[in-house]
Order: C-alpha cells, then sequence, then structure tokens
C-alpha cells in the first residue's frame, strides 16, 4: 500500500518525510500494515499511559496518532517526546510538522530552528520553517474554489492520477472489485480504471499485469495516451521495478503490442522518464525525470515532435523546477500546474501554477487552500466547466489513502435584495430566497447551542432544495487569546458548523469552511442587549426579583451556561442597556451588569460577543 505511488513514497507527510517505524512486536507489526491504527493505538496504550511509555512507543503511537488525523493527540504525544533526553532530533521536524497542521505556526517555526542547529544543511526543513511565515501571511485570503470528494469514484483504498478521456474519467487505484458491490484490496500494484458518465468501470489490466502505472494521460486531438509505466520484474521475494518509461497508445488500441515507447536520440537509460502531459495540440509533451542536468530530484521537461521524431528535452528551467520533487504536470489555463516539494507550502507536495508563453515560464504561484492541504496535492485536471479533479491525501476529506476530489471554482453571488431579515435573492431567473442563520459561540467554546440548530436546519433544507449552491463557512473570535489560539478556534468554529450542516444532509462537496481568527464588529441586526440583575442555577425565582425592583420592569429568564440570568429590558444597542443599569443601581442598590443575547441564549462579554461567530458566503457552483 504504501509504494503506492512508485516514483516517490506518499501515504503520508511523515513518511514522505522519513519517519520510521521502531519495531514494538509481532501483533503491532501486523496491524500497522493492515493499516489497523486505532487497534494499534490500543496495543501500545496496554503497556502504559503517555507519562509512562517508553520513547519508541512514543514514536509508534504519535505516528498512529497521524495516520488517524488525530493531531491533538499527536501533539500532545510530540510534546511529551522531546522532553525525553533519549528522543532522537528528527521529533523536533516532526512535532512542527504538527503544530503546522493546528496552526501554530510560530511555535512550529521555533522547532524548526531548534531541529536546524543540530542539522543545518537540512534545506527540506528550511523550506518548512520559510512555509510557516507563508502560511501566516495566507491564513487569511478567501477561498477562491471549493472542494468536495468525487464519491463515485472513491473507496477506502488509495485512487489517483485522474485525467479525462472525451467523456470519461481514467484513474488509478490498488483496489479491484470482488462483485458488484464490493470492492477489495488487491496488492500494492495498482490496476487503470475508466469511469465513464454512465457510471460503469472497466480495468485495462493487459497493461497492469505487466507494468506499474504511476500516471496517464489523454490527447484529445491525436486521440492516444502517454503512460507513466515500470516494468514488473518478478523474483523469489516478490518484484522489483525497472526505471520509468513513458509509452504511448492509440485510444482504439486494447493489447500490450500497441504500446510504444517516447524515446528521443541520446535518451540515458538510467533515467527516471514519468508523468507525460501533453501540449500544442500533442505535438509537445512535458514530463518529469530525474536526469542529471536538472537542479535536483525529478525535474519538470519538455519535448517536442518535429520531422516525426521527438526533440531533446529542454528543461523548464527555474521558475519552474527546484532542488527537489517536482512532479504531476498538467497543461491548462494557458500555463502548466505542477506540484513541488522545493518550494514553501501547506505540505509535503503543494500544486503550483506557472503561465507559459512559447518556451517561457512565468514564476510559480502556490495555489493555496483549499485546493493545497496539508497532506500531498497531485494532478489538478480540468473536469468540467467552472470544475477540476485533484489527487490527495488530504485528512480533512475522502474516504481513506489518497482520493480523487472535486475542485469548484466559485462565483460569489451578489445580491439583488437584501433586506433587514438578512434573506437574499439569488439571482433575477430563479428567485430564492436564502436566510443565512447566525451562530454565536461562548467564550473559548465551539459546541453549536440548541437555540440556533433549528436555524441552521432550516439552512440546510434550503441549501438541499437549491443544488447549485455552495457555502463556505467563516469561523472568528473575539480579540481575546494569543494569534495562534484564536486561529485554532476560528476553524473548530467553522467545521463544527460544516459538521452540522453534513449531519442535516447537505453533500460536503458543497461545504468550505476556514478559520479566519479576530473580528472586531460592533453592531449586528439582531443582537440584543439586557440588564442582568441577577445569576443563578433555578429559573423560577423570578417573583422574588421582581420584588427587588418593586415589580417597576418586567423581568426575562434567559439560560446561561449552566445557569439563568435575571434579565431587564430587550435593547438593541449597548448604550441603552448601560443606561437602564444605571438608573437600577442608584435606585435600587443592586450590583447589575450588560449582557447580550440572541435567539433567546445570553452571549459573555457583551462588548465582544457578536465577534464569537461564524458567518456564511454563498456561491453559484455554475455560474459565468
Amino acid at each position: 500500500m504504501k509504494y503506492f505511488f512508485s516514483i516517490i513514497i506518499y501515504i503520508s507527510l511523515f513518511l514522505s518525510l522519513g519517519l520510521n517505524l521502531k519495531a514494538q512486536e509481532t501483533e503491532f507489526d501486523k496491524l500497522i500494515n493492515e493499516q489497523k491504527y486505532e487497534k494499534a493505538i490500543g496495543v501500545i496504550l496496554d503497556d502504559g499511559t503517555i507519562e509512562t511509555l517508553s520513547v519508541t512507543n512514543l514514536e509508534n503511537l504519535g505516528y498512529c496518532y497521524v495516520m488517524t488525523n488525530r493531531y491533538r493527540d499527536a501533539e500532545i504525544v510530540y510534546s511529551k517526546l522531546i522532553s525525553e533526553p533519549s528522543s532522537s532530533i528528527e521529533n523536533y521536524k516532526y512535532y512542527a510538522e504538527i503544530l503546522i497542521v493546528g496552526g501554530k505556526y510560530n511555535d512550529a517555526k521555533s522547532y524548526f530552528q531548534k531541529y536546524l542547529e543540530k542539522n543545518p544543511d537540512d534545506v527540506q526543513a528550511k523550506i518548512r520553517m520559510a512555509s510557516c511565515d507563508s502560511l501566516f501571511n495566507w491564513r487569511y485570503l478567501e477561498p477562491r474554489y471549493i472542494v468536495g470528494n468525487f464519491d463515485e469514484i472513491c473507496t477506502k483504498y488509495n485512487e489517483i492520477a485522474c485525467t479525462m478521456s472525451d467523456n470519461d474519467v481514467l484513474y488509478l487505484s490498488n483496489r479491484r472489485l470482488k462483485d458488484e458491490e464490493e470492492f477489495v484490496q488487491r496488492n500494492e500494484i495498482p490496476d487503470l480504471y475508466v469511469f465513464d458518465t454512465h457510471q460503469s468501470m472497466a480495468t485495462k489490466e493487459y497493461i497492469t499485469d505487466k507494468y506499474w502505472c504511476s500516471s496517464l494521460v489523454y490527447d484529445s486531438i491525436s486521440k492516444r495516451y502517454a503512460y507513466s509505466l515500470r516494468l514488473i520484474v518478478e523474483n523469489i521475494d516478490g518484484f522489483t521495478l525497472a526505471k520509468s518509461k513513458i509509452m504511448f497508445e492509440d485510444k482504439s488500441n486494447n493489447s500490450i503490442d500497441g504500446l510504444t515507447l517516447f524515446t528521443w536520440e541520446g535518451m540515458p537509460e538510467n533515467a527516471n522518464i514519468a508523468h507525460p502531459a501533453f501540449a500544442n495540440n500533442g505535438t509537445r509533451l512535458f514530463f518529469t525525470s530525474d536526469m542529471v542536468d536538472g537542479y535536483g530530484g525529478m525535474d519538470i521537461y519538455y519535448s517536442d515532435f518535429e520531422n516525426g521524431v521527438w526533440t531533446d528535452p529542454k528543461n523548464a528551467g527555474s521558475s519552474v523546477n527546484t532542488a527537489f520533487d517536482d512532479l504531476a504536470p498538467v497543461i491548462a489555463d494557458s500555463g502548466l500546474y505542477y506540484s513541488t516539494s522545493g518550494l514553501p507550502g501547506y505540505g509535503n507536495h503543494d500544486i503550483y501554477f506557472s503561465r507559459i508563453d512559447g518556451n517561457k515560464f512565468s514564476k510559480s504561484v502556490n495555489l493555496k487552500a483549499p485546493i493545497n492541504s496539508y497532506g500531498d496535492d497531485l494532478f489538478l485536471v480540468p473536469y468540467k466547466e467552472n470544475k477540476y479533479v485533484v489527487s490527495s491525501n488530504r485528512s480533512t476529506l475522502g474516504k481513506g489513502g489518497f482520493d480523487v476530489h472535486f475542485v469548484t471554482k466559485l462565483k460569489e453571488i451578489k445580491p439583488v435584495v437584501e433586506n433587514p431579515d438578512d434573506t437574499i435573492v439569488v439571482n433575477k431567473l430563479n428567485i430564492a430566497s436564502f436566510k443565512t442563520p447566525k451562530i454565536f459561540f461562548e467564550i473559548d467554546k465551539y459546541f453549536i447551542y440548541d437555540e440556533y440548530k433549528e436555524g441552521l436546519k432550516s439552512f440546510a433544507d434550503t441549501l438541499i432544495l437549491y443544488s447549485d449552491i455552495s457555502v463556505n463557512i467563516l469561523g472568528y473570535t473575539d480579540e481575546t487569546g494569543t494569534e495562534e489560539i484564536n486561529a485554532e478556534l476560528s476553524n473548530l468554529r467553522a467545521k463544527s458548523v460544516a459538521d452540522q450542516l453534513i449531519e442535516y444532509g447537505v453533500p460536503s462537496s458543497r461545504i468550505s469552511y476556514d478559520g479566519k481568527g479576530v473580528k472586531k464588529d460592533v453592531t449586528m441586526d439582531g443582537f440584543r442587549y439586557h440588564v442582568v440583575i441577577g445569576t443563578i442555577r433555578n429559573d423560577q425565582e423570578a417573583e422574588w426579583y421582581n420584588q427587588e425592583i418593586d415589580n417597576k420592569y418586567d423581568i426575562t429568564v434567559m439560560p446561561f451556561k449552566k445557569f439563568y440570568c435575571y434579565c431587564i429590558g430587550d435593547f438593541d444597542n449597548s448604550s441603552d442597556a448601560e443606561e437602564i443599569s444605571r438608573k437600577i443601581a442608584e435606585e435600587f442598590d443592586i450590583d447589575c451588569y450588560i449582557t447580550s443575547s440572541y435567539l433567546g441564549r445570553c452571549l459573555a462579554k457583551y462588548e465582544l460577543a457578536i465577534n464569537r461567530r461564524v458567518d456564511f458566503i454563498l456561491y453559484i457552483d455554475n455560474g459565468e
């Protein structure tokens, strides 16, 4: 499984960085090989708690937490690991990676620095440390895309390297259909699948029984495929793989004899030639290679078909290639999409874009979240109008391993009418009114109160009814707390709302979320202010409080955490509430204070409460 992508190991960020499992016992090794990480966690914890486990077991436990996307638990384990005298300095680097996932960029940077003090020549670690600054600067950018699962393709196994073949989608997977309902894991060698508009499956087994295929591309002009293939050489220990080569095949072909080798005069025999991508109506081929004249690792090259032969390849140059692996080229949108581990980014391999003008390439630009993630992101391929597909092992989506995801270019809804009650008319042709709910949170909390769930359920029902609308959920905090805490908390608030919408039936492919950190609004429609004259655990004491104020004001009882607030007034601004508070304090000698509420629930720190919330941005997926 972990050799699914044959040129480089991609299964997780930590495997690609070189984290090796330490031997513990046969049962544990078996569970890891079977990817039963939760059970492996149980085996480790049977030996003790985090405070008592050995360094070896802590490293194994941290690995399992990462593989199950339990990054908070992994953070606790690695914070313990780096305090152990016998712990490897490598654990500082892994701890820094986990802190990046948690949005703690400054802390991550400090641990990269500690690691680099002992390993000053680790260029990759320097790039990851630079990523901390980039991610900090990118954290509040408005997303231009929404990402969701390609559910018809994805399974708990690996799916990767999509290409379009007229109306069909071609991809690789290491699963095999057992019967009409169930897929099973085949082995480490991927099959090549065709997914057509009728949702049927077929495989090119005459290729994958002989070769390990790591990518493919189709040219609609010449009607031919190009495959990245490695010959499988069986031996007593199983099999080995020959160097990667590119082979062409006409679409009408259905046998191994129809494959022809991509070659040029003087092509080195000991180099990997992989990841083909057609350009210029099939007369130019981009590919990746580790030829000795490159910048390092795998570089991107291109060759032109002239006078019946392929020309000597040209390196795409320093605007594209780095000292590390530059992979998965895709030609689209007048430029080159590709993945690299040699530039700052979110994860191990991020997707970048370079505009092409003849033989010139512009400086590459990171496509940022949500296209890029803290995993590996590869092969951004145009699918349909305003849609792409991408292969990724990101933890926040997918069914397991690498999956294929939709990427939809967003078009923000321009309100035709915006009413005071937040009703937005989506467009003039289809008068669909959306009322976006308001959801507020307590200090340091991200769970959703029941009072807000009714509005959220109504919103979900409307989204389900209008399937061309997607939503981006933006989480915010007030200005208390550190920058790192606010970044994480705002993301958790947005995620909790996204999870609730999914639970209500909104497809995950139409939902994105992002934590935006601190908000500093001072007013909001629908937000109410009150004077609190008492807070107790009992909600049956209104009569007693009425006697305290000589029945001069009406009292409303509202919940607040595990208490009840006895409130006077219902004001749309805090200044009116403050004036009444002064009068009550002077007349009745009562210590009172101001609170705020929304939908009948009190919220602490009224001057900041409106900023502890989520906002909703609506998009038309298929708009121009």
